[in-house]
């Protein structure tokens, strides 16, 4: 990934699974002012990395982090393009669930 990508990446996953406020006032350490998820001075993949290493509140949140960076990881990569895991060089195979085929379809992966 390039600095940029990865700046941005680390900022969405701290947005998305670290609990913030908006209500500064209530803020904490375990849920920090919205403004403060970024360590001060730190970029923000040093900030997640800080996070990621003892400061997830538990193992339930910490298996969902997980789960979501190793999906993001394993996208396929498109080789004509500068950036990885493109959205379109793989398409989805549409599922068409007839009343004959519901038994098998529910018991696929």
């Amino acid at each position: 990934h390039q600095e940029g990508e990865r700046q941005r990446a680390a900022a969405t996953v701290l947005c998305y699974f670290h609990p913030w406020t908006l209500r500064k006032e209530e803020a904490d350490a375990y849920a920090p002012w919205a403004g403060w998820l970024r360590t001060e001075g730190a970029t923000w993949e040093e900030s997640l990395t800080e996070w990621l290493d003892g400061r997830i509140l538990c193992k339930e949140a910490k298996r969902y982090v997980g789960n979501f960076l190793y999906a993001h990881r394993v996208r396929p990569q498109d080789e004509d393009a500068d950036v990885e895991n493109s959205d379109d060089i793989v398409t989805d195979e549409e599922l068409e669930v007839l009343p004959t085929t519901l038994v098998g379809a529910l018991s696929t992966r």
